[in-house]
């Protein structure tokens, strides 16, 4: 799964545009605020050359894993990082967008801050022959390559990884305020944002309950 950012790296070198910044029109500058220097893009992105800049709030040892791996694939250009800590990565990032100046080459996102761009000019639209973005995509688990899309169904940012989640409960408790343990139940019951909420409703109240008669 790591490996998959290297070939995000790739699938976005072809015009070296932004993953997840700086698209909208403007004129893109380089962090010491010049123009960037054009690169020598090839019709097989593993033969270009020149260098792309990376944002990022990963560790360094992680970044420097994906650059390895990245340049195995395209070894002719240069990945320069620069890791932020997240509070202030958040903020150089928006201010980027909206300056439309010193923005990266390519950026990494938690899905809560991609979510706010997405739908946005602010971002490459992956989709686009150029990139092949939609063919990595749709290689994902469904839910993941639905969050990479916009509301027209572009891709506009791609993970390299899914993270599922679970339920733990109490067989004693899930029995007193459920009226069951049995697992395939409560599966049923926590089924959808919309169960989950009304599940929760349910046990709210018998909690509220029984607390008063307890005082």
């Amino acid at each position: 799964m790591k490996k998959r950012l290297a070939r995000v790296l790739a699938a976005t070198l072809a015009a070296s545009t932004v993953l997840t910044g700086c698209g909208g029109g403007s004129e893109k500058k380089s962090a010491n605020g010049k123009a960037p220097e054009k690169q020598k893009i090839t019709e097989d992105v593993t033969k270009t050359e020149g260098e792309i800049n990376v944002w990022t709030n990963l560790s360094q040892d992680e970044m420097n894993f994906y650059v390895e791996e990245f340049n195995k694939i395209v070894p002719g250009v240069k990945v320069n990082v620069t890791v932020m800590p997240s509070k202030e990565y958040r903020t150089k990032l928006q201010n980027a967008f909206r300056t439309g100046t010193n923005a990266p080459d390519v950026a990494t996102f938690e899905i809560s801050d991609f979510g706010v761009y997405k739908d946005s000019d602010m971002l490459e639209n992956l989709s686009q022959e150029q990139y092949g973005a939609d063919a990595i995509s749709k290689d994902m688990i469904p839910y993941v390559d639905e969050l990479s899309r916009d509301g027209e169904g572009n891709v506009k940012g791609l993970s390299w990884q899914s993270t599922p989640g679970g339920f733990w409960y109490k067989k004693a408790l899930a029995k007193e305020y459920l009226g069951t343990d049995d697992p395939q139940e409560l599966y049923e019951m926590l089924s959808s944002w919309d169960k989950i909420v009304e599940t929760g409703k349910q046990v709210y109240e018998k909690i509220r309950w029984k607390n008063c008669f307890i005082r």
